[in-house]
């Protein structure tokens, strides 16, 4: 007897851009969400686009967030540098 296997799902990158477009605090927020791991962008949330320390390096105002970031999940930082796009931040936050 041959097991059928269910549909693969083949989202391209662009289409998981669209889908999480309006969402990249939500998703933050939901992949960060204990103590033991809590959100490496909750200062920059607070702080209404305005510039705070950076999650990886530390600093004192270097970060930020882009000011489309719901849409896009872009941030940058002064001397990390630009990512463009929520995929790209959490790349980058989790290396």
């Amino acid at each position: 007897m041959t097991e059928t296997l269910p549909p693969r799902h083949t989202n391209s990158v662009a289409e998981l851009k669209l889908l999480a477009k309006g969402q990249w605090a939500n998703i933050f927020d939901d992949l960060f969400d204990s103590p033991e791991n809590p959100n490496p962008l909750a200062e920059a949330f607070a702080a209404n686009g305005f510039h705070v320390s950076c999650p990886v390096h530390g600093g004192s105002d270097g970060f930020r967030l882009f000011g489309d970031f719901l849409d896009t999940g872009g941030t940058v930082c002064n001397s990390c540098g630009p990512h463009k796009d929520g995929l790209s931040t959490l790349s980058w936050l989790l290396e």
